[in-house]
């Protein structure tokens, strides 16, 4: 049993469900996280105010011990004898807010990032607005300068990713509103594993295994000049050239450097992705206050894909609340049916 509380813009409580026909959410690395349930027409909880788009929900493990999905709700609609609710994670509040254009004549990246935080709870456009404000909480620091940079018109969510995507950084809203930057979100947890095949097995069903070369390089090309290569991921795969796709508007000549060589740390091997539906357990335990999370690399033991044994990224959790099951994505690649799409994790 999980409890699903309500609260209006300003974290009101405004209700509590324990009544609903479904209930699942999907929480992806540096992305809008999701949840949808549905809740029955004739329920006593059905209210035009409980489901007011922008209330705040908050999903609760049986004791109230632990939060296990935060975020808003982005719209509620009749579907034959249900109400249909579906709900995004706190960054959905950045999505809907405009960002102004801006131009930042000099200025560190990391200074860049917290004063965006800053300038979307103080936007003009959301002078009297009751949109809860985000704590500028943690952030890791770097080196990297900025300079005659030009941002167009945006909303905050774009904005961020965008920086975030251009300088390696991970970033998430928990559930007091707390703003976080990472060089690397979550941590290695190597005793963690997950296992098919084996006697131990704690997978659901059949894992899949994918692997992509499309955006692979191991030497990138800056001006005409080799400025970066992989001299081991050659002499697996052979020399694979390709320009760097990053940007040097704004950067001094060592933080390009910098940041072509993270480039290089993203493509110069094959990407590979594993999903499989996990069941908790002691090997790797999903709920409580030793539960992975998305960023958090462990043990991925498949014997049946050449004896796959390696620490991979959990970038990806898709949770069931009814059965149970997480269906987690590892690796460095997450492929996207609709429409096509590949995004790249470091």
């Amino acid at each position: 049993m999980y409890y699903i509380r309500i609260f209006d813009i300003n974290h009101n409580i405004l209700d509590e469900l324990s009544q609903y026909n479904t209930l699942a959410s999907s929480v992806t690395l540096n992305a809008l996280s999701k949840c949808t349930f549905n809740v029955p027409l004739n329920s006593i909880k059905n209210t035009a105010r409980n489901f007011l788009p922008f209330n705040l929900i908050e999903v609760w493990d049986n004791t109230f011990t632990y939060i296990l999905y935060w975020g808003t709700i982005a719209f509620a609609v009749p579907d034959g004898s249900v109400l249909s609710v579906s709900c995004y994670g706190y960054l959905y509040l950045l999505q809907k807010t405009y960002a102004i254009g801006e131009t930042i004549t000099s200025n560190s990246i990391q200074n860049v990032m917290v004063n965006e935080v800053a300038n979307f709870n103080t936007t003009s456009l959301r002078t009297g607005s009751p949109r809860p404000k985000l704590v500028q909480n943690h952030v890791e620091t770097n080196t990297l300068m900025l300079s005659n940079v030009v941002y167009s018109d945006d909303n905050y969510y774009s904005r961020i990713t965008n920086i975030c995507t251009a300088f390696n950084y991970d970033f998430d809203i928990d559930s007091n509103f707390n703003f976080n930057y990472y060089l690397r979100k979550g941590s290695n947890k190597p005793w963690f594993t997950i296992n098919s095949g084996t006697v131990a097995d704690n997978v659901v069903g059949d894992p899949s295994y994918t692997q992509d070369t499309s955006n692979m390089a191991n030497a990138i090309i800056y001006n005409g000049v080799l400025t970066a290569q992989d001299l081991v991921s050659q002499s697996i795969y052979g020399k694979i050239g390709a320009p760097t796709t990053v940007s040097s508007t704004g950067l001094s000549a060592t933080d390009m450097t910098n940041a072509i060589y993270g480039e290089l740390q993203r493509l110069a091997y094959p990407s590979v992705g594993i999903q499989c539906g996990v069941i908790d357990s002691s090997q790797c335990p999903l709920s409580g206050v030793n539960a992975i999370g998305i960023g958090d690399s462990v043990t991925v033991n498949l014997p049946a894909f050449w004896g796959f044994n390696a620490l991979m990224r959990i970038i990806e959790i898709d949770t069931d609340y009814m059965t149970g099951i997480r269906t987690i994505t590892f690796g460095n690649i997450l492929y996207r049916n609709q429409p096509p799409q590949t995004k790249l994790y470091v």
